[in-house]
């Protein structure tokens, strides 16, 4: 598992966090459980109860093809819009540009996120429409940066 934000912390468990944000801000993808337990390092004992609570509340949606079974973001849950938004605000802005970024992995030595946006959570309303830089640097030391604006 990665970060966590001081915002979830007081809502949710670091665990819940961190299983929403790769199911929610992946709704297309269909996960199984082992693939989650990889991803979050955690056995995949420890997620179970999480992911059937989820389903139980209709935030995720559960598949099962022959021995396997499949979770997924359930678009339709009315809460899905907010959380998503939520997630990404907190724990989920390295996941989302994590994937935005995966094409050109085998050309990036490092990528950083930092500004306002890392913090978002404790900023100012009139900060949050800044824009916020963020920089990668590929394997050859090429500096290659893009702009994140809100």
């Amino acid at each position: 598992m990665e970060r966590s934000s001081q915002v979830l912390d007081v809502l949710l468990s670091k665990t819940k966090q961190h299983l929403l944000s790769a199911i929610l801000l992946q709704p297309e993808r269909s996960w199984y459980l082992s693939e989650l337990a990889r991803r979050l390092h955690v056995p995949p004992s420890s997620l179970q109860r999480e992911l059937a609570q989820f389903v139980e509340t209709g935030i995720v949606t559960r598949r099962q093809d022959g021995n396997r079974v499949y979770f997924q973001a359930n678009r339709i849950c009315p809460v899905f819009q907010e959380l998503s938004q939520m997630l990404t605000k907190t724990v989920g802005l390295a996941d989302v540009v994590r994937s935005a970024l995966m094409p050109l992995r085998p050309n990036i030595d490092v990528a950083l996120i930092y500004g306002s946006i890392v913090h978002y959570s404790r900023v100012p309303e009139e900060v949050k429409s800044q824009e916020s830089l963020s920089w990668l640097r590929s394997k050859d030391r090429t500096a290659l940066h893009f702009r994140h604006s809100r």
